[in-house]
């Protein structure tokens, strides 16, 4: 076994062959380190998508219908009689809700008073918050959570009491614990003293202002205190008219059936940003998933080319010992004696590197620190499902070679020189 040029030492202990071991380990440690770096953003994406924002994005299409600046109350109560039932009607519909505002969509409306706080009386306070105008059906559409009281209803009309609901952000700040039954001066012409009849959880939608919303799509921005209003309360126009269809199947499929009856009931309606909410949710997290699908690309290129050069090496190095495995064939070797043989040295480059960049890996992940969310930068599932589909890869590498040792002819092997 000593003998000739491509004896076990000259094969497997020379200075070519630590270069060739070292540049393989180094590959595998590269690929883990990458690997690990996209399982964690792959991960992140997937916990933001998942996140409770306050509502139930599946299942719901939006769109936006611009409102003529002409438009009365009086014209745009008579159309949204109109629409709701006819859209209602569709296949699959549970819900429709109409309204001004939408998560994702709408970022105006955010307005600042002067009110006298019921737990205060004698302080005047600057309030911030954002008004939304909504119809009933809203709360039930987005999957909204009543805390206190009750959601707005078909009671809330026109020649009814004004009455609001309020997001736990607004109660908060501004009404204290028992926020239902107080009543508010909005500070609006023609609008009259508020009931807060209902408090409903806040909605993680994104930034309050013209900005882009956060890395996170909105999830770490403070919640912003918001106050629902009757539609039929709300004698002001409306710039945009927003309609949220929630439907027991795919939303997606319902966009042409809706667009058509819009135009069916005025032509001259225009129909935009027609969207499910899951593709808005999606869209507001392109940061995050387009660092994802960078890395994950990366990591992919460096687990094919460790595979290849893992591949490679050990065809390399099992046809340089071919008479080395003939003879212990001869001798008596067990076919699985060859197969550990050849995977033996696939296993201990892939455990080096492997260790190498799982090191590596538990250091460099907190600098994407500020990419995660919801998971911790030391994530144990990716430092184990890692290692674990390296070696997948580096038994896959080894099988053709180990395969064909295997059926290596111990007296043609003895014969060649």
């Amino acid at each position: 076994l000593g003998e000739g040029p491509a004896s076990t030492a000259a094969v497997t202990r020379t200075a070519a062959a630590r270069v060739r071991t070292a540049s393989m380990a180094s590959q595998v440690a590269v690929a883990c380190i990458l690997l690990v770096g996209a399982s964690l953003l792959a991960r992140s994406v997937t916990a933001l998508i998942d996140v409770d924002r306050g509502f139930e994005p599946r299942g719901l299409l939006t769109m936006r219908l611009p409102q003529p600046p002409q438009t009365t109350f009086a014209k745009r109560m008579a159309l949204l009689d109109r629409l709701r039932p006819r859209l209602a009607g569709l296949s699959t519909v549970t819900d429709v809700a109409l309204g001004n505002a939408l998560p994702f969509v709408t970022v105006r409306g955010y307005r600042g008073m002067n009110m006298f706080l019921p737990r205060d009386p004698s302080t005047l306070a600057d309030v911030q918050t954002a008004m939304r105008v909504v119809s009933p059906e809203y709360f039930r559409a987005m999957r909204l959570r009543v805390l206190q009281g009750r959601p707005l209803d078909a009671s809330d009309t026109e020649t009814s009491p004004q009455t609001i609901v309020v997001n736990r952000t607004f109660a908060a700040q501004y009404l204290g614990d028992r926020a239902v039954g107080q009543r508010l001066n909005l500070g609006l012409a023609n609008v009259r003293e508020a009931e807060v009849v209902g408090v409903v959880d806040d909605m993680r939608q994104g930034s309050n202002t013209n900005e882009p919303t956060s890395t996170f799509g909105g999830v770490l921005d403070p919640p912003q205190a918001e106050i629902f209003l009757p539609h039929r309360q709300w004698p002001f126009p409306i710039d945009d008219l927003i309609i949220v269809i929630r439907s027991s199947a795919d939303p997606a499929a319902l966009a042409a059936d809706a667009r058509a009856l819009i135009r069916a009931e005025d032509p001259a309606l225009p129909v935009d940003s027609v969207m499910t909410m899951e593709d808005r949710v999606a869209a507001s997290l392109a940061g995050p998933r387009s660092y994802a699908v960078f890395l994950v690309g990366f990591a992919l290129c460096a687990l094919a080319i460790a595979g290849v050069g893992l591949f490679g090496v050990l065809s390399y190095t099992t046809s340089q010992r071919t008479r080395e495995i003939g003879l212990r064939t001869a001798l008596g070797a067990r076919r699985s004696d060859v197969l550990t043989l050849v995977g033996q040295q696939a296993l201990t480059i892939t455990v080096a590197g492997g260790a190498v960049g799982l090191a590596a890996a538990f250091f460099l992940s907190q600098s994407l620190s500020t990419l995660i969310y919801g998971i911790s930068t030391r994530d144990a599932v990716s430092f184990v499902v890692v290692p674990l589909l390296l070696i997948g890869v580096s038994i896959v590498a080894c099988a053709a070679p180990a395969w064909r040792a295997t059926r290596i002819d111990p007296l043609v092997a003895l014969r060649t020189e």
